[in-house]
Parts: structure tokens; sequence; C-alpha cells
């Protein structure tokens, strides 16, 4: 059987998954989408592949990762953005580091050590502007 006589691929199959779920892909001329549905019919997670490559989509109300082991996350760039908070916690040592430049920057600051030194060291200068600076007050 050559390509000309092979039945046509559906666009669209479906499958019924457990709970009132849905599998379906969809296939397409600029490639293939699955998309696993939630009952009420929105997608919980899609992968588009196409001859780029693929693009993995999670959607929902909560997003739980969890591993015994590391987790890496490797990219060109990386953006996390919290619209009501970010909050990063290591039970033992943290660490950033950049290569190039490193701005902080918030509507207030606060640098707490709850035991031990605060230190700041500098190769060239240290350079301290504000309204008033106090020391030891």
């Amino acid at each position: 059987m050559n390509d000309s006589e092979k039945p046509p691929v559906p666009a669209v199959e479906t499958l019924a998954l457990t709970g009132g779920h849905e599998l379906v892909l969809q296939r397409g001329a600029d490639g293939d989408v699955i998309r696993f549905l939630r009952p009420d019919g929105l997608a919980g997670i899609s992968v588009s592949i196409t001859a780029t490559g693929i693009h993995v989509g999670i959607h929902g109300a909560d997003l739980t990762l969890q591993t015994t082991g590391a987790i890496t996350l490797d990219a060109e760039r990386i953006a996390l953005k919290g619209s009501k908070e970010v909050s990063i916690q290591s039970g033992g040592e943290a660490r950033i580091e950049a290569v190039g430049a490193m701005t902080l920057e918030g509507r207030t600051q606060l640098i707490r050590s709850t035991r031990g030194n605060v230190n700041v060291k500098a190769n060239d200068d240290v350079q301290i502007d504000g309204e008033r600076i106090r020391l030891n007050s």
C-alpha cells in the first residue's frame, strides 16, 4: 500500500479517561498537539510537537513538582513570576551568583542574619547613598 492508498489520518482523535477527563490528539500540517482536558473542557496539560521542537504547557490551579533527587533547570533565560508572592527557601545553604551585574530592587528591603555576621566585601569602592544613614542607632 503506497501513501496515496493509505486511509487519511483523522484530524482529531479523542480518548475518554477516568473522572471525565479526555486525551485529545489533534493532527495538523504544522504539527501535532496532545491535550489532556479536564472535565470542564479546559486543557490541563498540552504538548505541541512541531518541526522546531516540543512545547509543554501545564494549566491549572496548583502545580507540585516533588522528587527525592535534584531538579535542574537549564535554559538560555529563566523567568519566575508570582502575581502575589515569590518565596525561595532552603533547609541548608543558598547561593545566587551572576557573572554580570546583579540587581535587587523592592519598595523596602531587609537583610537579616538570625545568627552570625553580615559581611559585605567589594573589590572596589563601597557606596552607600541614602536620605539618612544610621549606624548603630
